[in-house]
């Protein structure tokens, strides 16, 4: 069951985000990137995430840990889907104009490690720090979002 009563819209830098439903099994939100934007570069330690790209071309840095350098990047066509898995670095962007993408994911809202800023300023976690966090992710299970229930009166 949706645990949101309404959407939840957070500005960022880069452009936004609306959440549009969470459960304890998967979150829904789309994300729109203004151009000439980016997001911040990102290893999701247990998350798992699957996008669509609903308008424009989605400028996707994606691959193993931890070197942004040595990890490609792709264009990913309105259209296409692409998936995320924990461990892997990624960070979206837009280049040719604005990009809205649909994400769901499961429903960890702070999971992950920035490595770079949406600004391009690297993050004072060390490649060691990271990748040690990734290990960490075969053994992991994943965190659930529990439903906060309501205590009923009895009455006597």
């Amino acid at each position: 069951m949706n645990k949101l009563t309404s959407n939840l819209f957070f500005k960022k830098v880069w452009g936004s985000e609306i959440v549009w439903a969470l459960t304890d099994s998967y979150m829904c939100k789309t994300i729109d990137i203004e151009k000439g934007k980016r997001t911040p570069l990102i290893v999701p330690e247990v998350k798992e995430r699957s996008i669509k790209v609903i308008k424009g071309s989605l400028y996707l840095t994606y691959g193993s840990c931890c070197d942004e350098s040595t990890v490609p990047m792709y264009k990913v066509p309105e259209g296409w889907s692409w998936y995320i898995g924990p461990g892997m670095i990624f960070r979206y962007g837009a280049v040719d104009s604005n990009v809205t993408i649909e994400e769901i994911s499961t429903p960890q809202f702070e999971d992950g490690v920035v490595l770079v800023d949406e600004n391009g300023i690297e993050i004072s976690q060390t490649i060691t720090e990271v990748e040690s966090l990734i290990k960490k992710v075969d053994v992991m299970e994943y965190e659930k979002v529990k439903p906060k229930r309501k205590r009923r009166s009895s009455k006597k």
